[in-house]
């Protein structure tokens, strides 16, 4: 869970199959450091290096 004044950056696996969500980072953090991690994000549970920006699960926690 994020702390208080933070906000988590979340994405989403585009394949069908995985569909895993993960935070990618968490802001405020630099800009270029968060660019940078969100442009290099790769799914942990599956490797594709094209994740979709997503909003966070309902349940509050990882997928």
């Amino acid at each position: 869970m994020a702390d208080a004044g933070r906000k988590a950056v979340w994405a989403r696996c585009r394949i069908d199959v995985c569909g895993h969500r993960w935070v990618v980072v968490d802001l405020p953090m630099e800009i270029m450091k968060a660019a940078n991690a969100m442009k290099r994000a790769k799914c942990p549970a599956c490797g594709d290096a094209r994740p979709y920006a997503s909003v966070a699960p309902a349940s509050g926690g990882a997928a």
